[in-house]
């Protein structure tokens, strides 16, 4: 069928490539076509408003057509304290981990002009350049979709905002092609972070065997792609994902990790206690997320 000719046609073939270098032209269209997107859904959003009947309105099913409700009495710290805060929550961390990359990409950063390659300490400012504009823009887009997206069609906001534009708006179709061209562009990325970590749990000195690696691809393909018919709705996919993995990406494994560091720093007698208590508060905070976000999403 379609998703598995895709899959083995595109996904894995660029999932089988050697190196992340060859991805960052493919990850600028990428990002590209999430801009664009930004941008169409802000010039929509007087068609889509409901504040007069329009022909692309009419052309969207009647369950997601904007849907506001009466704001709360007690405004945005009322909307704030209600318990489905936590799906946001989940959904948003969603869109910042790529910690599992981390490691690959500081290993394939080139270095500063001048410095040789083999010096990691060189590339560590450049790094955090590219990691705080990564996740900057990506704040920047999450802000931009999220406003205009709930502030156009409100309560009845479909867990992949783009249907709940209309079939027949040309600008949503080429903004469906900008989203799914972006997934294609990036997909690699987040898979060579899995297809390594399997590696280093199951069998890291195999991870250079070239047969190994691609029977795992095959198999991690296989299953993301049967996972990928099976599930249909990606709001509960991506809330569900985001309160479990995201949360334990995000906030309890590098606060575990970094709390290890401290700890052994307090026992020296180098730092102070007050970094280490935050850290473990990162972490409950963390499971906290994680066990109330899967618990309203599954239960509303």
């Amino acid at each position: 069928d379609a998703p598995t000719a895709f899959a083995a046609c595109v996904l894995l073939p660029l999932s089988l490539l050697p190196s992340l270098d060859m991805l960052k032209y493919t990850s600028f269209l990428g990002v590209g076509g999430l801009v664009y997107t930004a941008v169409f859904m802000a010039m929509r959003a007087g068609a889509y408003s409901g504040d007069a009947p329009t022909a692309l309105l009419g052309a969207v099913p009647a369950h997601l057509r904007p849907s506001m409700a009466a704001a709360p009495a007690g405004g945005a710290l009322a909307t704030l304290a209600t318990p489905k805060v936590f799906v946001l929550v989940s959904v948003l961390a969603t869109a910042f981990t790529a910690h599992y990359s981390a490691p690959r990409m500081f290993a394939e950063l080139a270095p500063p002009a001048g410095e040789a390659s083999g010096k990691a300490v060189a590339k560590v400012p450049r790094f955090c350049l590219v990691t705080g504009l990564g996740f900057g823009l990506s704040a920047l887009l999450c802000a931009a979709v999220l406003s205009v997206g709930f502030g156009t069609f409100g309560g009845a906001c479909s867990g992949l905002i783009l249907n709940n534009y209309a079939s027949t708006d040309p600008l949503a179709q080429l903004s469906r092609l900008a989203v799914g061209a972006s997934i294609v562009c990036t997909y690699p990325i987040a898979f060579t972070g899995l297809r390594d970590g399997v590696f280093s749990l199951a069998a890291p000195d195999k991870a250079s065997d070239p047969k190994l690696r691609l029977a795992l691809t095959l198999g991690l393909i296989s299953f993301i792609t049967l996972c990928g018919i099976l599930l249909t709705d990606l709001g509960i996919v991506a809330a569900v994902s985001g309160a479990v993995l995201a949360s334990a990406v995000v906030y309890i494994l590098p606060s575990i990790m970094w709390a290890r560091v401290l700890a052994a720093r307090v026992r020296a007698g180098t730092r102070g206690t007050k970094e280490l208590y935050a850290c473990r508060a990162v972490q409950v905070l963390g499971v906290i997320f994680g066990l109330v976000g899967v618990k309203v999403t599954l239960g509303g």
